[in-house]
C-alpha cells in the first residue's frame, strides 16, 4: 500500500511538471470509465477479479490528443501494478518527446516521427514494470493529430485532416467511430487472419513475459486519416470481446 501511494504521489507530480493541473476534472472531448464485468461473490460480498487491473490515460488539447489504455494479464495487484507503470512511463515519454523536447528546436513532426516517439514510449513502459516489479499488461496507444495545412483551402474547420496513429500489444483494442461511415478497428493487424479471439491469450504483452523481456509477437501499428467530428476510443478486451 505504501509504494502504491507513492506511485501515485509520483504520477501526480509527473503530471503538474508537464503543466497539466486539472487532469482529473471531466471535459468533453473527453472521458474514460473503468468499471468491472465480472460476477459478484454473493457469500464473501466481492467482485471476482477485483483489483480492476484495466488503466487508462487521457491527454487532449486543441489540435491532438494522446490515448493510452492498458489491461493488466491475468489478476492481482501486481496485474494492476504493471498496467499502471505501462500507462504512466508511456504517457510522460511521448508527452515530453512531442511537445516539449521539440519545442526549442522548431521542428514540425512527421507521423513517421510521431511513431518512433510511441515506440520509444513502450520501451519507456517495459522498463519501468521491470522496475517498479509489476508482472504483464497489454498496451494500446493513439495519438490523433491535426496535420499541417489541412485546413487551408476551406474555411470550414470540419474540413481539417487529422491522423490517427496507433500502436497496439495485446488484446486491448482502438477504433473510430464516424457518423456517416460507422466504426472502423484501428488495431485489426493485432489478430491473425482468420480474426480469431482467444482470451486465455492476449497474443502479445509487456513485462515478465520471458523473463525480463516482452512479448512483441503482435506489435501493430496503424495510421488513419479522420476527419474532426469523428470519435476515437480505446477499449480492453472486457468491452471488445
Amino acid at each position: 500500500e505504501q509504494d502504491e501511494r507513492q506511485l501515485v504521489s509520483d504520477c501526480w507530480d509527473s503530471f503538474q511538471k508537464c503543466g497539466i493541473t486539472k487532469w482529473n476534472l471531466s471535459h468533453h472531448r473527453a472521458y474514460g470509465i473503468a468499471c468491472s464485468l465480472y460476477e459478484n461473490n454473493p457469500i464473501a460480498n466481492y467482485t471476482v477479479g477485483d483489483p480492476i487491473a484495466d488503466t487508462y490515460a487521457i491527454l487532449a488539447r486543441k489540435n491532438n490528443s494522446i490515448l493510452i489504455l492498458a489491461d493488466g494479464v491475468n489478476w492481482g495487484p501486481r496485474s494492476r501494478l504493471a498496467s499502471r507503470c505501462a500507462v504512466r512511463a508511456c504517457m510522460n515519454y511521448i508527452n515530453r518527446n512531442l511537445f516539449f523536447s521539440n519545442n526549442s528546436n522548431n521542428k514540425t513532426l512527421t507521423t513517421h516521427d510521431i511513431f518512433k516517439i510511441i515506440c520509444r514510449g513502450f520501451d519507456a513502459a517495459q522498463e519501468f514494470i521491470l522496475q517498479r516489479k509489476g508482472t504483464m499488461t497489454t498496451l494500446c496507444c493513439t495519438v490523433v493529430v491535426k496535420l499541417k495545412d489541412s485546413s487551408n483551402t476551406s474555411s470550414s474547420s470540419s474540413s481539417s485532416v487529422w491522423a490517427a496513429c496507433t500502436l497496439s500489444i495485446g488484446d486491448s483494442t482502438a477504433y473510430v467511430f464516424s457518423k456517416t461511415k460507422g466504426v472502423f478497428e484501428l488495431t485489426c493487424g493485432a489478430r491473425n487472419l482468420n480474426d480469431d479471439r482467444d482470451m486465455r491469450n492476449v497474443g502479445g504483452a509487456l513485462g515478465h513475459v520471458y523473463g525480463n523481456k516482452p512479448d512483441v509477437s503482435n506489435l501493430n501499428y496503424s495510421l488513419m486519416y479522420i476527419k474532426e467530428t469523428d470519435i476515437v476510443f480505446l477499449v480492453s478486451d472486457g468491452v471488445s470481446d
